[in-house]
């Protein structure tokens, strides 16, 4: 069964399990008013058209009443409905449930990736490169401004001139609007000083290179052996910024910042989210960093 989507304002989460739903109902985090959709759906619905997610009232056992007096309840429900939807602040899940929302922003990085290469890849699927520079080196674009078609976020990608660096003037505002999958929910940074919206994630420049996409075949280790971004904790770039790339080994370690305890989250090739403990052995990472280094990989 594929997963469900849950939409307010212009915020998407998920894939949530049918399961996640109910307990997301039972804390209050969800209301009857959002929006959600399964997987393989295109348009989002109400959460109360569900069957079963909200309690039903079993109407076997009501009194008797006047069917034309409805009518006017149904109507003004449907208006609290609205008022409600419009209303209410972003989905927010609470504190216990932050990890499952970094590791769900991962996994649609990643779908995004691998639709970019789907969509973008002629011969052998490959995926974007990190960063795009002029012919003198003069940074341009990220990646994570590549896949913003893919993450739903094609009316911001839009309004980006990739003709000229995400920095200047006539690039400002769009660079400026934060996405939502590129924020962890544990980091209270969001923003430079200058008003850009930053990214929590980064990407692995052994794999995402300078001016050209590697193609899958060329990941001689193994797509689930290959990490392809990092969640950090500390030394934030902007999601447009081309220099939002390193080597996993540099950041991740008992001397890196995390924002997750314990260890670091990471994305494979794959698109699987595996979590990296602190302590994790150098040989091991070093491994998991490099696409072709014909490393062998135990368990971790």
């Amino acid at each position: 069964m594929s997963g469900w989507y849950i939409k307010r304002d212009d915020q998407i989460t998920g894939p949530f399990s049918r399961e996640q739903l109910e307990e997301f109902v039972a804390a209050g985090e969800i209301t009857e008013s959002d929006l959600i959709r399964q997987e393989a759906a295109r348009d989002f619905f109400p959460a109360s058209m569900l069957p079963g997610l909200f309690f039903e009232i079993d109407e076997t056992k009501s009194a008797p009443e006047d069917h034309h007096s409805r009518v006017p309840v149904l109507l003004l429900v449907l208006c609290l409905i609205l008022v409600i939807g419009f209303s209410l602040p972003a989905f927010q899940p609470k504190r216990g449930s932050r990890r499952s929302v970094t590791k769900n922003n991962m996994k649609q990085i990643g779908l995004a990736l691998h639709n970019y290469s789907y969509n973008n890849s002629h011969s052998s699927e490959t995926f974007p490169p990190g960063a795009i520079t002029t012919a003198n080196g003069e940074p341009l674009h990220s990646w994570q401004a590549l896949i913003l078609p893919y993450l739903d976020q094609q009316a911001l990608y839009k309004q980006i001139d990739f003709s000229k660096p995400w920095n200047v003037r006539a690039n400002q505002k769009p660079f400026q609007q934060e996405v939502p999958e590129y924020l962890n929910p544990r980091t209270k940074a969001r923003r430079t000083s200058d008003d850009y919206a930053l990214s929590h994630y980064i990407g692995n420049e052994l794999v995402l290179k300078q001016n050209t996409g590697m193609p899958f075949n060329e990941i001689c280790d193994g797509m689930s052996n290959t990490i392809l971004a990092v969640e950090i904790g500390e030394q934030f770039k902007t999601w447009g910024d081309p220099t939002s790339l390193n080597v996993p080994e540099k950041v991740i370690g008992p001397n890196r910042k995390s924002p997750s305890t314990g260890g670091t989250h990471v994305l494979l090739a794959d698109g699987v989210v595996r979590f990296i403990p602190q302590d994790i052995d150098p040989a091991i990472l070093k491994a998991l960093s490099t696409p072709a280094g014909g490393e062998e990989i135990g368990e971790y």
